[in-house]
């Protein structure tokens, strides 16, 4: 039997993403608007779907997009929209670039 190591939660997800995320890339997903994440679909959605299990079956991570996103019947097709979403706003924290202002002596 194969022991997969897939992540289970939204949060789970986000977590392994970042820590396979080059640092540009991580400031650059930050420095997007809401409007622009559809830009990310094209880019991370398919592996998203592969490496995330999401067509084997990982019924925990479907369902805790659900949960997050209040989307009831959420497929394994929206799934990488929800994450990426939440992935956008854990680096609009950690990760968004900001004017740093020197100090008048």
């Amino acid at each position: 039997m194969v022991a997969w190591n897939y992540p289970k939660s939204v949060e789970e997800a986000v977590n392994k993403l970042i820590e396979e995320m080059p640092l540009k890339d991580r400031v650059y997903i930050a420095g997007f608007e809401q409007k622009d994440l559809g830009l990310l679909h094209g880019m991370m959605g398919s592996y998203i779907r592969h490496d995330f299990g999401l067509f084997r079956g990982n019924m925990e991570l479907i369902a805790s997009c659900q949960k997050v996103s209040g989307i009831a019947g959420l497929t394994a097709d929206q799934v990488p929209l929800v994450i990426m979403k939440a992935l956008w706003e854990k680096l609009k924290k950690t990760h968004a670039l900001r004017v740093v202002k020197k100090k008048k002596t």
